[in-house]
């Protein structure tokens, strides 16, 4: 688990040094439906929302924090195993990953 989150916390770092000017929500919700799948998110305690298409991943998925002024994902707080996917186009504002 620690080197697959490194791996993705490099990828992330990469893309976030890449630059994106614009957020694209459809990557961003796109690519935490990856994270999901990849670290058996059937399996969490606490899913409070997520893979439900009429809540949106910035208002509503349990352990998902976003910003206020772009609505971008900078935060996940969850108890994650696994091993983490690339997922770095499209979530290159997250700052914090648990």
């Amino acid at each position: 688990m620690i080197l697959g989150g490194i791996y993705f916390l490099a990828c992330v770092l990469t893309a976030y040094a890449l630059g994106q000017p614009t957020v694209n929500r459809t990557a961003e919700r796109a690519a935490l439906v990856a994270l999901y799948d990849a670290v058996d998110g059937t399996s969490w305690l606490v899913s409070t929302h997520w893979m439900s298409a009429s809540v949106d991943h910035c208002s509503g998925w349990f352990g998902v924090t976003c910003s206020e002024t772009e609505s971008a994902v900078i935060k996940i707080v969850l108890n994650l195993r696994g091993t983490l996917p690339c997922v770095h186009k499209a979530t290159t504002d997250v700052f914090e990953l648990e």
